[in-house]
């Protein structure tokens, strides 16, 4: 079959004819119908090496974190999958036993191994091929989206839910949320925060034109980050901040907007990762204004990111092509506009 290979860190990926997978007695084995190339993909093949990212166990290795497709064999330990099944890849491993496991917050997982041990295209061979072998704690049914959703909302859209979920105290319908960034978290959570829990979304965006060129834009006001500051957003919602802000830049200048931006009590989320911060203390945030810097979510959230994506028809452009194409993608920026890659 056809795989994606990455034969060195720094080098680009190239594909290959390579057996099909060895299915293990808790794997479930899939036909790729979709993967969506993450930004670790990307990264994995680009010089300098990125130490921020986890790097692959062993090499060389099939990429491809995030995919879905159709169950064809389950190994003789599978409970929950059975062969027909249309899945998605879940968020990273887990060790399933300590206190974040244990309260449904897996990917605060305190076990460092856990976390990357099984994991396709991280420790054994992943999606971007047209066959993989996954374990079945790391799938969950596609429910009512097709794979060509899906694959992308198991990166993007998952993030961006955990994001909201964490300020969702203060993001109540009619609230005002503002959401800084024009990437494709940015843009799942402009849809969840609009079309989901009904919030007035504005977004604060380096490049306006490109946000407004996509199909769906879900903000109810867009403002060139140029101009962006806190009087101009005090102006826009009424003499007061906005209740909930979420940064999916994380620059120094984009995470300082965000703490002006908030009301007293407002909710501030850093999910980008430009290596800014929130200043918090007396004077420094709005009176009982909390800040928080996310990462990713749990299988938990997943599960209703991709029932709330069935549920509201929410979209995010993303790009389709083939596994052909992403051979040497070591430009591609798949953090702006997904690619969905078809075996």
């Amino acid at each position: 079959m056809k795989a994606l290979r990455l034969e060195a860190l720094g080098q680009a990926a190239q594909l290959a004819d390579v057996d099909s997978p060895t299915v293990r007695p808790s794997d479930v084995l899939i036909d790729v119908a979709t993967a969506s190339l993450s930004a670790a993909d990307v990264a994995f093949q680009q010089t300098p090496i990125d130490e921020s990212q986890a790097q692959p166990g062993v090499l060389p290795i099939t990429l491809g974190r995030y995919f879905a497709g159709t169950v064809v064999e389950v190994g003789s330990a599978v409970q929950n999958c059975a062969v027909g099944d249309v899945v998605v890849t879940a968020p990273p491993g887990s060790c399933g036993s300590c206190h974040p496991c244990l309260t449904g917050m897996d990917n605060y997982c305190i076990n460092p191994r856990a976390k990357t041990r099984l994991v396709p295209g991280i420790s054994r061979d992943g999606g971007l091929a047209q066959q993989v072998a996954a374990p079945e704690r790391l799938v969950l049914s596609v429910g009512g989206l097709s794979p060509q959703e899906a694959a992308p909302a198991s990166d993007f859209g998952l993030a961006a839910y955990h994001a909201i979920r964490v300020a969702r105290t203060m993001l109540a319908p009619g609230n005002h949320a503002v959401v800084i960034g024009g990437n494709a978290k940015a843009r799942y959570a402009m849809g969840i925060l609009a079309e989901g829990i009904g919030c007035r979304v504005i977004a604060v965006t380096d490049d306006v034109a490109a946000l407004k060129s996509h199909r769906t834009c879900y903000a109810e006001t867009i403002l060139d980050s140029a101009d962006a500051n806190a009087e101009v957003i005090r102006d826009l919602v009424g003499g007061w901040g906005v209740d909930g802000v979420l940064d999916f830049v994380g620059t120094e200048a984009s995470s300082a907007f965000a703490g002006s931006a908030a009301t007293q009590g407002g909710a501030i989320v850093v999910a980008g990762t430009g290596g800014g911060f929130v200043p918090i203390g007396a004077g420094r945030l709005n009176r009982n204004g909390s800040a928080r810097y996310v990462e990713g979510g749990s299988r938990g959230d997943l599960r209703e990111v991709l029932d709330l994506l069935d549920n509201t028809k929410i979209t995010v452009d993303h790009t389709t092509t083939s596994l052909d194409s992403v051979v040497n993608a070591k430009d591609i920026d798949p953090d702006d506009v997904p690619v969905v890659v078809i075996p």
